[in-house]
């Protein structure tokens, strides 16, 4: 056997010999497998067991306890605030009621005046000079009728003789009467008693028939005067009483006179007047803060701090809806009921409170630890310790 041959034959031997040590690849599939299987049931014991640990931890606590006050519902008066200014009830723009040059102001602005006192005096022109034509034409023609009616009593004047002086006799009277007033109004006059708001003339205006000469307030009868949204004018009626507190602090009581049925284009509110029929010696312009009562309305009072929102921004409350049943801990027993979230609407204030709708008539309101419940969920509850 030459070299060559030897070397082949020693390497296929010490192959063969290899290959009878080595494991079947079977084999080792399936302790890998075996290995698998254990290790994820090992897996499942340890987690699994953590999380049963967890679930009957969580079994065993116990429900969160909450303090409750019990709360009722009443009827109440609605009111409805808002703001606004004084203004006179009565205010006019005194006209001339004929045309002329304006001689002199009588009264100036801020004067106080009663009916029939001369704001401003025109001048005359030829007005009384009109005025005496017009008298000495009525007093012929008062004479022709007189003889008129003489000569047909007499049988010398027809009838229509007499129909003509009559006529003539009561067109010169409508012309004195004209020229009269026309010579009266030279003296523009206040139409009631008040103050001179503003006076608009002054002495050398040649005034037209309407044009303004001044303007008078009665300040002894006041309204106030504001704007309110759609929603609360709707729910104020005329009569409705009010009460009205001023900027100085004067306050006076009021009554609804005038709901406007057209909102304002620029604010889109509702003009609301209330008369005052005894505040005399406030002056118009003042600012003011007015609460109407507006009907009365079922509300329950409760704690500010009651009202939360809930997920979606509702602003409620939360109340507890009694179960029957309790537990008991180590120092008492409770009773357990379920959470309820309620939403409300504040209608008016209180002292510390505040007066919503949407309770129900008699309802377990949760005044501690609201922020920490949510709906559905189970809680021991306690009645709040009266103060």
């Amino acid at each position: 056997m030459t070299g060559p041959e030897r070397t082949r034959r020693v390497v296929t031997d010490q192959t063969e010999s290899t290959s009878r040590r080595q494991l079947p690849s079977s084999y080792i599939s399936a302790f890998v497998i075996l290995a698998v299987v254990v290790l994820y049931f090992a897996i499942g014991t340890i987690f699994g067991g953590s999380e049963q640990t967890e679930a009957a931890t969580e079994t065993e606590r116990p429900p969160f306890t909450v303090l409750v006050r019990n709360v009722s519902g009443e009827a109440r008066a609605e009111t409805l605030t808002f703001s606004g200014r004084t203004e006179a009830a009565q205010r006019v723009y005194v006209r001339a009621e004929t045309p002329g040059r304006v001689a002199r102001i009588v009264n100036d602005e801020g004067a106080e005046v009663s009916r029939g006192d001369v704001l401003c005096r025109l001048e005359a022109d030829s007005r009384q000079a009109t005025r005496a034509e017009a008298e000495a034409a009525f007093a012929k023609a008062s004479a022709d009728f007189d003889a008129a009616q003489t000569l047909h009593a007499e049988g010398f004047a027809s009838d229509t003789a007499l129909k003509q002086a009559r006529a003539a006799r009561d067109a010169a009277e409508a012309a004195l009467s004209r020229a009269s007033d026309d010579l009266r109004n030279i003296s523009v006059t206040a139409p009631f008693d008040g103050l001179v708001a503003e006076m608009i003339a002054e002495p050398g205006d040649v005034l037209s028939v309407g044009a303004p000469c001044a303007v008078i307030a009665n300040l002894s009868r006041m309204i106030m005067a504001g704007g309110v949204p759609a929603r609360d004018a709707a729910r104020i009626s005329v009569g409705d009483k009010a009460h009205v507190r001023l900027i100085d602090e004067r306050e006076f009581d009021a009554e609804v006179r005038f709901v406007s049925d057209v909102a304002d284009p620029a604010t889109r509110t509702f003009r609301v007047e209330l008369l005052a029929e005894d505040a005399s010696g406030i002056p118009e312009g003042i600012e003011t803060r007015a609460t109407v009562t507006a009907g009365t309305k079922a509300s329950t009072l409760i704690p500010r701090n009651a009202l939360v929102y809930s997920d979606e921004g509702v602003l409620g409350v939360r109340t507890v809806i009694p179960s029957g049943e309790s537990r008991k801990d180590d120092e008492e027993t409770l009773p357990l009921g379920t959470v309820r979230f309620m939403p409300v609407t504040i209608i008016g204030e209180a002292e510390g409170g505040a007066y919503v709708t949407g309770l129900d008539e008699a309802a377990s309101l949760i005044v501690r630890g609201q922020d920490y419940v949510s709906d559905g969920i189970t809680v021991t509850f306690a009645q709040e310790a009266s103060e």
